[in-house]
């Protein structure tokens, strides 16, 4: 599944939450699991194909997956250092 591990940051390319980012928590089959901490938490994460997730090159470190705070303190902090990023980083959203 695009090489994405446990942790790695992904930007969506579809749906709804197009251009969010989420954090990878777990795979299902055909599916990668997100969640951002907030609208989808570690207990609920979005079910994603993973054609429509962008990889950053970011991997949260395990303690920033231990609950919903810290993992959406995580993904807001990453979101916002995204926008002032490189242009590589830019064309990943």
């Amino acid at each position: 599944m695009k090489d994405l591990v446990k942790g790695q940051l992904v930007c969506s390319k579809a749906g709804r939450d197009k251009t969010q980012y989420f954090a990878v928590v777990d795979f299902a089959p055909g599916r990668v699991l997100v969640a951002d901490g907030q609208r989808y938490t570690l207990d609920d994460p979005k079910p994603k194909n993973p054609a429509h997730l962008a990889p950053a090159r970011t991997v949260l470190p395990a303690a920033a997956l231990s609950n919903d705070q810290q993992l959406a303190a995580a993904v807001e902090a990453f979101r916002q250092t995204a926008g002032a990023g490189t242009e590589e980083d830019r064309k990943l959203v």
